[in-house]
């Protein structure tokens, strides 16, 4: 008795665990594809048939993409946009879908991809939501095995990604700036330019900095123009 006692405590527990373990949801619609939960690869199995995602309360970020096939006149044709990034704040009652207007064909695919507007339900109260997110800059050229968490550190919106000027960085920066602006009046010249004291700043980062911060930089400055 006491061991199928035992056994029925342990089943009922072992049951309670996913809702305790996740206790928010998020539904993704296909055509979207999970590819990162908090900086780490995500695989769409992940999503339950009813394409839900769990998550527990905190913070979070999803890198999810747009990849469908769609009719082009006579034939389908596969397309695919750009990773959109969710950064959430999620409460452990929070339950979300997000919406879109489902492209008919591939042309309307195209142009949904031009912006991908999203909307953000609260599937408890029916009211949209505010969820902070961005589509990540398009690369061009043949994509195979891009590395997105990378990329999102080269822009600084990786998850939890600490501040690029930290304390100790800042009072680094002042004593190099200082010491720039001291040669500069000693050689008569007077106050060092702006411009020309930000440029030896970057100078100084980017020698101090290892090879791959050098290309995390590289692709960030290509990424602004």
């Amino acid at each position: 008795m006491r061991l199928t006692h035992l056994l029925t405590v342990l089943c009922a527990l072992s049951s309670a665990l996913p809702a305790l373990a996740y206790s928010a949801t998020i539904e993704i619609p296909r055509p979207y594809v999970v590819y990162l939960q908090d900086g780490k690869s995500a695989k769409t199995k992940a999503l339950d048939s009813q394409r839900q995602f769990n998550l527990p309360a905190g913070e979070h970020q999803l890198v999810i993409r747009f990849e469908g096939s769609f009719k082009d006149q006579s034939e389908n044709r596969l397309i695919s946009g750009e990773p959109v990034v969710l950064n959430l704040d999620l409460k452990a009652e929070d339950q979300l879908a997000i919406k879109f207007d489902y492209p008919k064909n591939y042309r309307a695919a195209e142009k949904f991809l031009e912006k991908q507007d999203l909307k953000f339900i609260d599937t408890q109260s029916g009211g949209t939501t505010k969820v902070d997110y961005f589509v990540m800059p398009k690369k061009e050229g043949l994509q195979i095995g891009r590395d997105y968490q990378q990329e999102l550190q080269a822009l600084g919106k990786a998850f939890q990604q600490p501040a690029a000027m930290t304390s100790t960085t800042e009072m680094a920066v002042a004593t190099v700036a200082g010491a720039a602006a001291t040669q500069g009046a000693t050689s008569g010249k007077g106050a060092l330019d702006k411009k020309t004291q930000t440029l030896e700043m970057l100078k100084y980062w980017y020698n101090q900095a290892d090879a791959e911060t050098r290309k995390n930089f590289q692709y960030w400055v290509i990424s602004q123009q």
